[in-house]
């Protein structure tokens, strides 16, 4: 069984939020798009970043779900 996982998810300038994944974090980026568009009730399109450590936290997109790990943004 996996791990939980927690991701910091920044829906605008000033509304930031934790996401608590009890089976950690899912295998493939669109799982993780639904879990994320399902959990906040987003209705709209939009597409998942990650803060990227080896580039001073620059934000990257996301294309792999093994590219973030726990408690991530």
């Amino acid at each position: 069984m996996s791990q939980p996982a927690h991701l910091r998810v920044i829906l605008s300038d000033h509304d930031v939020q934790k996401l608590t994944l009890p089976s950690g974090i899912p295998g493939t980026v669109a799982e993780l798009h639904s879990v994320v568009r399902d959990t906040f009730r987003i209705s709209g399109d939009f597409c998942l970043h990650y803060k990227d450590a080896d580039f001073g936290n620059d934000f990257f997109s996301l294309l792999l779900t093994t590219d973030i790990t726990d408690k991530d943004t």
